[in-house]
């Protein structure tokens, strides 16, 4: 039990203390079933359970962590849990120091069920589609066909999307115009796809351009929208920040509010024109002549996903290329932009791995993994294992203060 909790082996007082708690609380005339109890409660309150403490050696600024450290770094990574026994056993062997068996552990953990976090957990989190349902949401009264079932189908479809990149060590251009999704029947419905039936969410082939990549995930297009109304404003921020990594400047202070409601100067009567109008100021037209065309090539989809037509989905990037609705969008960001895809994907993945946002000096492991996986297109499974034998994993800093102390002192 303190083996699995604590991550590593026990030391002999942290044992000789849970058996001691253990034995006195028999002499207190407790059951056997009692006194474990109350032992594995001190356990499940320790801070070695509670949290990732991580031993050092007092001689060196930047050290390689230990193996039990390495174990609990891979299994939170992708696992987003404790080490099982394998993994454990392996760190007592110290084979997690090796290249070699280090890889077959991650490929060993990466077929494991449980590696459907780093879609439930990391994409969520970083594409934001985790607030879908607890944050995000239609008025059940007055849209019936929002149900839980429906948006928990929403998320689901963009975790498993995520996790079969990664399976199956796709390019990172899937993530934007992959030719499948995982559908169950009431999402299917939702996206007016026939001939799925069921709750179970599964891999479905797509005829349509319409779904395919994140961009047609409802999931998305409804965490990138007001609760009654679709932002190109938001969305195209949401490409450029949150796909991208290249945020637009933040806007001036006392910028006017976008008159959606049709008042104000020349009474602007499309959604469209209310923003070319808002962006004839300088002061706004430099945000919004990034956001705005990236936004409306995905006006073709309502607020949660729905396709609905006759909208000017039409966009022009700052580099002057012009482009069409979601498969034009598509094709333009691969043209120009995908080796910004690429390396936010690195970032964030590579900070999700470590538990931490990254620093400046953390930007030369995600150059150099940059580089190593660009000549096959990023690919996902390829960026696990990189993450994995890169420094900052394996490695430990040391703030200047530590060096010349234990953990003990």
């Amino acid at each position: 039990m303190m083996r699995r909790a604590y991550r590593r082996p026990p030391t002999h007082t942290e044992t000789k203390e849970s058996i001691a708690r253990y034995e006195a609380e028999l002499e207190n005339k407790k059951s056997q079933d009692e006194a474990l109890a109350n032992a594995f409660k001190a356990i499940l309150v320790s801070p070695n359970f509670l949290l990732r403490v991580e031993n050092s050696v007092a001689t060196a600024k930047d050290q390689e962590v230990s193996d039990f450290d390495l174990a609990t770094r891979l299994s939170y990574f992708l696992w987003a849990s404790t080490p099982d026994d394998k993994l454990l056993d392996a760190a007592a062997a110290g084979k997690l120091s090796d290249s070699a068996d280090r890889e077959a552990q991650v490929e060993r953990m990466l077929a494991d069920p449980r590696s459907l976090s780093l879609g439930e957990i990391f994409a969520a989190e970083w594409l934001s589609t985790d607030d879908v349902g607890p944050r995000i949401r239609k008025d059940p009264i007055d849209n019936p066909w929002c149900t839980e079932s429906l948006m928990a189908a929403m998320r689901a479809e963009t975790a498993h999307f995520f996790h079969s990149l990664v399976m199956d060590n796709a390019p990172v251009v899937r993530l934007i115009n992959a030719d499948y999704t995982f559908l169950n029947a009431e999402l299917a419905r939702h996206y007016r796809i026939r001939g799925i039936e069921g709750d179970k969410i599964r891999r479905v082939p797509l005829e349509t351009k319409q779904r395919g990549g994140i961009f047609g995930h409802a999931s998305v297009l409804a965490t990138t929208s007001f609760p009654d109304r679709t932002s190109p404003v938001v969305r195209g921020k949401w490409i450029l920040d949150t796909l991208l990594g290249t945020p637009p400047p933040p806007p001036p202070p006392d910028v006017p509010e976008i008159d959606v409601e049709g008042r104000g100067r020349r009474a602007a009567t499309s959604l469209r024109r209310k923003l070319e109008v808002h962006r004839e100021s300088a002061r706004c037209a430099g945000c919004h002549s990034q956001m705005d065309p990236l936004g409306f090539a995905l006006e073709s989809y309502a607020e949660f996903g729905q396709w609905r037509g006759g909208i000017d989905d039409r966009g022009t990037l700052p580099s002057g290329a012009k482009f069409r609705g979601p498969a034009g969008l598509k094709l333009a960001l691969i043209d120009e932009r995908l080796d910004d895809l690429g390396a936010q994907v690195i970032r964030k993945m590579l900070a999700y791995a470590l538990g931490r946002q990254l620093e400046f000096y953390d930007e030369a492991t995600v150059r150099e993994i940059a580089e190593k996986l660009k000549p096959t297109g990023y690919r996902f499974g390829d960026l696990v294992l990189a993450i994995t034998a890169s420094d900052p994993f394996i490695m430990k800093r040391l703030p200047p203060a530590s060096v010349g102390k234990s953990n003990e002192e």
